[in-house]
């Protein structure tokens, strides 16, 4: 005897299409997520280059004004308060660009990881 009414039938093929289009937007999520992730790694790894190159040009800038007062101060024209000032200058200019090299290079491999093109090893 064939039953005239498939409800129940139709009530499990209704659920296992709601559940598939469930697992569908589920994936289009994390896709997304993942493509935002590796957008922002890419600008901030952008960023950072930028910032980096900058920062070795004023490295070279303030070295050249240490050398400069360097050579004042031998001649006899500048005080040593202007000598530490001008190394003093140079030092945190070279913490904040390896500082700023450390960030960048970060910034890489959260690149590399998110593209999946950085793997962990084995026995890690």
């Amino acid at each position: 005897m064939v039953p005239i009414l498939y409800r129940k039938q139709r009530g499990k093929v209704q659920w296992v299409e709601n559940k598939y289009k469930e697992w569908e937007f589920r994936v289009m999520d994390q896709t997304r997520e993942w493509v935002t992730k590796t957008r922002q790694y890419f600008a901030s790894f952008e960023n950072l280059g930028r910032q980096y190159r900058n920062l070795q040009a004023q490295e070279r800038q303030t070295l050249a004004l240490l050398e400069a007062e360097r050579l004042t101060f031998d001649a006899g024209e500048s005080s040593v308060f202007l000598l530490n000032a001008r190394e003093q200058k140079n030092v945190e200019v070279q913490v904040k660009t390896l500082k700023t090299l450390g960030d960048w290079l970060k910034a890489y491999y959260q690149l590399l990881w998110s593209d999946g093109q950085l793997h962990l090893p084995a026995r890690f």
